[in-house]
């Protein structure tokens, strides 16, 4: 690691965070306290662009100690005048105020690139998810270097010889009524059942999202394939079996009125349930799937921001007791499940920072990311993309 870090010196060193300046800009504040992305006024500059989604701020983008407040009166007092969580970027008021205005600074990520013949290609900044540069041809890449936002260290990671293929194994042999479909020749009816995710959650449009491209990839290795999506953004599983009682519209029959052969299950949200719900949740959602004719596929979550998973290092393991109970879950009752939370904490050893692949800084992966839960799944049914 230190002859690499030796390589960037020599070729220039990595070049700090870009930095950006906003003036005069005119803030609405509500009244309350400032909650995350859920109560307050969001600053405009820190806003994530992501499809449908124009409310969440990019956590730790705002540089700390620069945001400063005015109206028509003068200069304004934080905890006097209103509050403010700069990790968030959300303001409330705590009396009227004549046309607030804020100035403050932010700052973008990076992805730079150390070739093997000593050549530092930079990235393009980007407030929640840089891409890295593209490879030259005939170009061998040593080491990516992820440029966090001002303040933080920059993270070296080594490229691999890692296979970058997905990493479950087919489970065919789990899913009866699928493979059924399969061998008669008729199209497998899919229904993709969950939150916000597979709702299409910051893929850049309905063809990114994982169900689309889970169906193209089956469609493309000759599996005729009918992909439905029944999901709601925010909402957890046992929500979908009150019976239509839920506010959110979350209704079982729902996913069973799609006729499917196939059920696959993605609630990243069921992550952040009291644990002891899970065994009791899950069996009976298995006995409904059963029920309706269907087979169940469990998809493993994605890796969210580090905090949020309790990790202080993007290279570290999976540590939510959900991906151990869904693992356990499914090697107990013999259900099908994909490999995702793996394969996205193999992202490190392809030379890749997985917080630059969560489109909205926080949970919502972005094209690459939908495109890993489709590989995994079309994996389970046996088909291995390129």
């Amino acid at each position: 690691m230190d002859q690499l870090w030796d390589l960037v010196a020599a070729a220039g060193g990595i070049a700090p965070a870009e930095r950006r300046t906003v003036v005069d800009e005119p803030v609405d504040l509500p009244d309350g306290k400032p909650d995350r992305w859920r109560h307050g006024y969001r600053l405009r500059g820190v806003m994530t662009d992501c499809r449908g989604i124009d409310d969440t701020a990019a956590p730790g983008a705002l540089r700390p100690g620069t945001l400063r407040l005015r109206d028509a009166d003068g200069p304004l007092q934080p905890g006097t005048d209103y509050l403010a969580d700069e990790h968030w970027a959300a303001l409330t008021r705590r009396r009227p105020l004549r046309n607030p205005q804020a100035a403050y600074e932010y700052s973008l990520l990076r992805v730079d690139l150390l070739l093997a013949d000593g050549r530092f290609l930079r990235g393009h900044s980007h407030l929640s998810n840089p891409q890295p540069p593209g490879i030259p041809d005939g170009s061998k890449p040593l080491a990516t270097i992820f440029v966090p936002y001002a303040g933080e260290d920059p993270v070296l990671i080594p490229w691999t010889d890692v296979a970058r293929t997905p990493l479950s194994a087919p489970q065919l042999d789990r899913l009866p009524t699928a493979r059924k479909a399969i061998a008669d020749g008729r199209p497998v009816r899919i229904t993709c059942w969950g939150d916000s995710v597979t709702a299409g959650g910051s893929a850049s449009s309905e063809r990114t999202a994982y169900p689309s491209q889970l169906g193209d990839l089956l469609r493309t290795a000759g599996i005729p394939a009918e992909v439905s999506t029944v999901a709601i953004g925010g909402s957890e599983s046992h929500e979908w079996l009150s019976g239509g009682a839920a506010p959110n519209g979350a209704d079982w029959r729902n996913v069973a009125a799609t006729e499917p052969d196939l059920i696959t299950l993605e609630f990243v949200n069921d992550a952040e349930l009291d644990p002891s719900r899970w065994p009791s949740l899950y069996d009976e959602i298995l006995a409904r799937v059963r029920a309706a004719g269907a087979d169940l596929l469990l998809l493993e979550p994605h890796f969210t921001r580090p905090d949020w998973m309790h990790i202080d290092r993007i290279d570290a393991p999976d540590p939510r007791p959900y991906v151990a109970f869904l693992r356990a879950f499914a090697a107990r009752e013999s259900v099908a499940i994909a490999a995702v939370s793996d394969r996205w904490h193999r992202l490190y050893a392809e030379g890749v920072a997985y917080p630059t692949l969560l489109r909205n800084g926080i949970n919502h992966p972005d094209d690459r990311g939908h495109r890993i839960y489709a590989e995994e799944a079309a994996a389970v049914l046996g088909v291995q993309p390129d």
